[in-house]
């Protein structure tokens, strides 16, 4: 999961590089610059919250596979109070991404429709690009060290136990 990761992840810090350039391009509300900054924008957005998404069903993945582990073959209760603390620490950043991401939409089609001046969607946009790039950082170091304790988890699971898990 961690290299998967790091390639959504440089995907999305692309794609809002480019949508800021097009946005940038788009500063005087001409249809011919709005269009491309638009298309960009909702791709970027879809992209950026299905990643997000992602994160969080990896997260609850493996917090239900570590409660298993604890249930069934006695791992230490520790391993799920190190998941439960990482959840902590990346799901309200990824809520908050999301929400950014989903209130820039809206303040630009609300700037592109009644053509007002967009600076709150301006300083919104930089503000979502600022906290996706935290939000990415954060969840790097949190499914790095996920990934860490899972396999921990694996090697103190039985043997025959681990190999029909990894082997279905």
């Amino acid at each position: 999961m961690k290299e998967i990761f790091v390639l959504l992840a440089l995907v999305g810090v692309v794609l809002l590089g480019l949508t800021l350039f097009q946005g940038q391009k788009a500063d005087n509300l001409e249809k011919e610059t709005v269009t491309p900054h638009i298309g960009w924008a909702l791709g970027t957005s879809i992209y950026l919250m299905v990643v997000h998404s992602v994160i969080v069903i990896y997260f609850m993945g493996t917090g239900f596979a570590i409660k298993e582990a604890t249930d069934e073959f006695q791992i230490p209760e520790e391993y799920l109070a190190r998941a439960r603390a990482l959840k902590i620490k990346v799901f309200p950043v990824t809520t908050l991404a999301i929400a950014l991401v989903v209130l820039s939409i809206i303040l630009g089609a609300s700037q592109f429709t009644s053509n007002n001046e967009g600076s709150l969607h301006k300083t919104l946009a930089y503000l979502t690009i600022f906290l996706n790039f935290g939000a990415f950082y954060l969840q790097f170091l949190s499914v790095w060290e996920n990934g860490k304790m899972m396999e921990e988890i694996g090697r103190l699971m039985p043997e025959e136990q681990d190999a029909t898990a990894n082997n279905p």
